[in-house]
């Protein structure tokens, strides 16, 4: 699946600061960028994202 329509997390609101993470599916890679800045990409694998995903669900990056 190939996706040029990125996504914002619904927790971002209208966006009004210029720092939204944004992401899409392209083929088998996620990618990641900065609403500033799209044309610089972050990928990921499936799984690497899912690891991510399965690590925010856990707490594991809770702030203590």
């Amino acid at each position: 699946m190939l996706s040029n329509i990125f996504k914002k997390s619904s927790f971002s609101g209208d966006c009004t600061v210029p720092y939204c993470v944004i992401c899409r599916l392209n083929k088998d890679i996620i990618q990641v960028a900065s609403s500033n800045n799209p044309e610089k990409l972050i990928s990921y694998s499936v799984s690497e994202w899912q690891a991510f995903i399965d690590g925010v669900k856990s707490g594991e990056f809770d702030i203590k």
